[in-house]
């Protein structure tokens, strides 16, 4: 393998790498967006707290 092959081959390859990390960045953001909805719908926070207060 070559310096030209390098010059070649490596440029796709960052690209792939960069492309798939706005990929993951898009899944996390996502799973974070479902999350808070998740906890906003179901209460979470006063859940939470009822548990703190029964465990006293």
């Amino acid at each position: 393998m070559g310096i030209k092959t390098s010059e070649k081959v490596l440029p796709d390859m960052h690209q792939r790498v960069a492309d798939n990390l706005d990929s993951i960045t898009g899944l996390l953001e996502d799973f974070a967006n479902q999350t808070s909805m998740f906890s906003s719908k179901n209460n979470v926070t006063a859940l939470k707290e009822q548990e703190t207060i029964d465990n006293l």
